[in-house]
């Protein structure tokens, strides 16, 4: 009988601890995924803030070829 009550406790323990395990898993998953949400937050504010300046950027690259072209044509009505 001391057998199975002896079982039975390390059985309760056993329980008890993969319950605990169960949720610190449970917080640390909650946690982890509440930040990655929170970086990919400020990285879109961050991308939308910035996208302006990135468009005029992109704009100016282009803008040597336009101003070549402005001037060739210029000289062609001259």
């Amino acid at each position: 009988m001391s057998e199975y009550s002896d079982l039975e406790a390390q059985i309760t323990q056993l329980g008890k601890r993969m319950e605990e395990q169960t949720r610190l898993t449970r917080s640390l998953i909650a946690l982890c995924t509440t930040l990655i949400v929170g970086i990919m937050f400020y990285i879109f504010t961050l991308t939308v803030e910035h996208l302006p300046t990135i468009i005029q950027f992109k704009l100016m690259s282009n803008l040597d070829s336009i101003v070549k072209e402005w001037k060739q044509a210029e000289r062609t009505n001259k």
